[in-house]
């Protein structure tokens, strides 16, 4: 069975209602740590079981530690680190995914606590578990090998990595939309921006067609300049901006997964020019 599609156990307690439903595992708890520990240890032992001190002195450099003492020292001083600090312990677990270690086994371990991060497509860093639609929706949206796939998977993993970028995730969710509509609404205007394309949508409505239906006194091409709308720029992008502070992470995911719907929705042609000059 894939692990990407494996749903984690429920127990028969749970099923039957005669216990609560296990919530959302976060952080290392006292049930994943010998296994995080475990699977943490096999990247730096050989075949032979040998310490391998080059390896314990690159994660040294990469989480900034200082490398004092041997190798069995350094190797008991990060188990230690990992047992109160569980924000170390998913930096070091990110690391070594990074690194090439078995992406496979880890996933396992994440998805039967049900954690509330897994293990990203790309088998190279953890990413926070989502809706498994919405996680469908993105794989789809960056299939295509192309800049748009590119810059949306940037998006993505800046909004739900480790390492969260809010600013960076939704700039580049615009930008990912910006290399598909320009096609379609300005294919002679390099320089279009998604204002621009949204007005020359609202301004000309009648060159465009679009795939999705009229409803609630709205054409398609309403309903899909709406969903356009949820894509705006960065409100604090500019250094003059009267936004009281820098956009959150929750409004840039919303951002992000809008960004995805738009996509899909592009590659499927749902917008479409009905005359030959747009």
């Amino acid at each position: 069975m894939d692990l990407l599609d494996d749903e984690p156990f429920v127990p028969l307690s749970v099923r039957e209602g005669r216990r609560e439903p296990f919530e959302l595992t976060r952080g290392i708890p006292d049930y994943l740590l010998s296994s995080i520990g475990s699977w943490v240890g096999e990247w730096f032992r050989g075949p032979f079981m040998e310490l391998s001190r080059d390896k314990l002195l690159q994660v040294c450099r990469c989480l900034r530690i200082n490398a004092v003492g041997d190798s069995e020292q350094l190797l008991d001083r990060l188990g230690k680190m990992s047992v109160v600090d569980d924000g170390f312990t998913l930096d070091l677990v990110d690391l070594l995914l990074y690194l090439g270690h078995n992406a496979a086994d880890l996933d396992g371990y994440l998805r039967e606590v049900n954690h509330e991060y897994r293990v990203a497509d790309d088998w190279r860093h953890l990413t926070r578990r989502v809706d498994s639609t919405a996680q469908e929706a993105y794989r789809r949206a960056v299939t295509p090998a192309d800049h748009a796939s590119a810059l949306l998977s940037q998006a993505w993993e800046k909004a739900y990595s480790r390492h969260e970028d809010p600013a960076g995730a939704w700039d580049d969710a615009c930008a990912a939309v910006e290399a598909l509509l320009k096609p379609v609404v300005s294919p002679k205007d390099e320089k279009a921006t998604l204002g621009k394309m949204k007005k020359a949508l609202r301004d000309t409505p009648h060159k465009w067609g679009c795939a999705l239906s009229d409803l609630d006194g709205r054409t398609g091409i309403q309903r899909f300049i709406a969903a356009l709308d949820v894509i705006t720029y960065r409100p604090d992008r500019h250094p003059t901006s009267e936004v009281a502070g820098p956009v959150n992470i929750e409004e840039s995911r919303m951002v992000v997964l809008q960004a995805v719907a738009v996509v899909n929705w592009l590659r499927d042609e749902a917008l479409y020019p009905v005359v030959g000059d747009v």
